[in-house]
């Protein structure tokens, strides 16, 4: 038996008697991937003893005990057309003797999240309010997500923001405001900012979780942009609220050992959009917004790309690192508005890195269940930062998987 394994018997022996473990352990998905594509033995769609496991996709994995206390390992499939994952289209098991395939495996449980500060000290002239307050609905969580939530929040006239640092590696300064996806209307908060802050957080990047203001649509609107507030009302606020995260993190460099020249901004989707504007759209920018909110780099993460995107890169003044990656699958923010953003970054002599998976619709954030190329981006994000000298070449070691 591997020590995997071994790990695994002595957790469910020190539980005996747990209904939980009666229930069922779920375990990491990216790790049992990882393991099951390192492991000789186990290789997409080869056989171990009595069963045959699809490497692709998994959507999750659970340990249970028995009263003899071998182990089974249930492992469910799902659909990978999509970026996200949907319902179980296959079971298999396996019991104690093929867990050797396994590298390791670790208890998924719900992150603590840093507490939520306000953003502004004072909003009392914010010309977007909403009577009933703001809403959050939910979904249920992937079993991967580092979080164990999936929420999106609505409404949003008061905005806050979450700071996570680093805890266990050394730090090399790097800031990054991330701007959570959600047509403008939602802010996916935990699926496209918080999961990703703790990920970015093991390499040394401390974050802050922007929960900006959103523009609701109006009620049995046809068009995506039919919106109660319109778009010159909302779009300087929006703006203003990623210009201030991003003046907060320079302004408590000291205090959160930043670089005030390593500070960035980042979005998926509509915060993608959100970022593109922070970073280059000057018709929003006010006061030292013009000093302090700038960002040293850009982060696009399939950005909403609708309108004036060209106008924006076109009419850019600063010169800044931009790193771009969309799915080829996307319909929502197709691929093609990247490319045509890249060309013009390009003209301007902007380093820009772009990636274009041919797997991947829109929504996939942190890339599990898009293919294994698109699940890659984050590791690509992080070689981009030691390709551009904002972490360090020498104390950092991006692995090469997933």
């Amino acid at each position: 038996m591997c020590s995997a394994a071994e790990r695994i018997a002595d957790m469910t022996k020190e539980a005996e008697g747990d209904e939980s473990v009666e229930r069922g352990m779920f375990f990491s998905l990216q790790a049992l991937q990882q393991a099951m594509f390192e492991a000789d033995e186990c290789v997409p769609n080869r056989t171990v003893p009595d069963v045959r496991i699809p490497f692709r996709p998994l959507r999750r994995a659970r340990v249970s005990s028995s009263a003899n206390r071998t182990l089974d390992l249930t492992v469910e499939a799902s659909d990978p057309h999509h970026g996200r994952m949907t319902p179980a289209s296959r079971w298999s098991s396996l019991s104690l003797a093929a867990l050797g395939v396994l590298g390791m495996a670790c208890l998924v449980q719900s992150a603590t999240l840093p507490d939520e500060q306000p953003l502004w000290k004072d909003l009392s002239d914010n010309p977007i309010v909403y009577a009933d307050g703001e809403k959050m609905r939910t979904r249920a969580p992937e079993p991967w997500v580092p979080t164990g939530r999936c929420r999106a929040f609505y409404q949003v006239s008061q905005p806050t923001y979450a700071v996570h640092r680093p805890k266990e590696r050394p730090t090399d300064g790097v800031g990054l405001v991330l701007c959570p996806g959600g047509g403008y209307r939602d802010v996916w908060i935990d699926w496209e900012g918080h999961d990703i802050a703790l990920w970015l957080a093991e390499y040394g990047v401390t974050s802050l979780v922007l929960k900006y203001r959103t523009n609701e649509r109006i009620p049995g609107a046809t068009t995506y942009f039919e919106r109660v507030y319109d778009w010159e009302t909302y779009l300087p606020e929006v703006v203003s609220d990623a210009k201030e995260a991003i003046r907060i993190l320079r302004d408590k460099s000291g205090e959160l050992g930043l670089d005030p020249e390593k500070i960035g901004v980042a979005g998926f989707s509509a915060g993608g959009n959100l970022a593109l504007r922070a970073a280059f759209d000057e018709r929003y920018w006010r006061g030292d917004y013009r000093t302090k909110g700038h960002p040293d780099f850009v982060g696009l993460f399939y950005p909403s790309l609708r309108r004036d995107h060209v106008r924006i890169a076109t009419d850019a003044t600063r010169i800044l690192p931009v790193f771009i990656f969309n799915g080829g699958e996307d319909r929502v923010t197709p691929p093609s508005g990247c490319l045509e953003l890249y060309r013009i970054l390009l003209e301007k002599k902007m380093p820009t890195e772009m990636y274009l998976y041919s797997k991947g619709g829109h929504g996939f954030a942190m890339g599990e269940g898009a293919g294994r190329a698109a699940a890659r981006w984050k590791r690509s994000f992080v070689a981009w930062l030691q390709d551009q000298g904002f972490l360090d070449m020498e104390s950092l070691q991006v692995p090469s998987t997933p």
